[in-house]
């Protein structure tokens, strides 16, 4: 029960400091930037995108895990995480090599909280740091995408634990588990190019991900009604 009402507080506490950081960047005159024209907002229709692309980017990763590592110990391939945390989160996050540095900075960071602290405890504090990168350090104003900064520090936990586990994976017997899933992705790919006469780079990657989210999600039930 104790250690219940530490980790209510704990919830609690970090909801708080969110809540307070926004609250004192959006009261400052002339702090934010005026939105652009690229400007997302939150009322759009698409932050139903960025939700979808959230579980997605962590739904994967971590159901793979689920499936066939089930570790969730703290990390201890701290430079692997650091690195491809700011690789991917550089490169998808900002589409710019120049913020993968930055970024890599910032995932050392995580690296070393998600190694001292259980990681749903580190994963609660993960939009706080998206305020932190985009409305204090970018200036930037509330927007849809903000929203994606959940995953880019949640998914690397999951991608570390796989890598740490991987001597005793068998990566054969994995990709063979996902047979079916490469055929509806071929599939979809035949009427994508037959409906829409085109291969839109969104569409593909809704073709390759929506398979495999649903053949883990089939195993993930299967397993546990065994």
């Amino acid at each position: 029960m104790k250690e219940t009402s530490k980790n209510i507080l704990y919830i609690i506490g970090v909801i708080l400091v969110t809540i307070l950081t926004m609250v004192i960047v959006f009261s400052i005159p002339g702090y934010l930037r005026e939105p652009g024209p690229e400007h997302i907002p939150m009322q759009s229709g698409l932050i139903f995108v960025f939700i979808i692309a959230i579980l997605f980017l962590i739904g994967i990763p971590a159901g793979i895990h689920k499936l066939y590592v089930k570790d969730y110990s703290r990390i201890k391939s701290w430079i692997f995480f650091a690195i491809f945390g700011g690789i991917t989160g550089g490169l998808l996050g900002e589409r710019q090599l120049i913020m993968i540095l930055p970024y890599t900075i910032l995932m050392l960071i995580y690296a070393f909280l998600y190694k001292k602290f259980p990681w749903w405890k580190v994963a609660l504090t993960t939009y706080l740091a998206g305020v932190l990168i985009e409305n204090v350090m970018n200036h930037s104003p509330l927007q849809a995408p903000t929203i994606l900064w959940v995953s880019f520090f949640i998914y690397p936990y999951f991608i570390t634990k796989i890598f740490e586990n991987r001597k005793k994976l068998e990566f054969f017997k994995i990709i063979k588990d996902f047979k079916y899933s490469y055929v509806a992705t071929i599939i979809l790919l035949i009427l994508i190019k037959f409906i829409v006469k085109s291969l839109p780079v969104a569409f593909i990657i809704l073709a390759i991900v929506i398979p495999i989210s649903i053949s883990i999600i089939y195993k993930l039930v299967k397993k546990r009604k065994k």
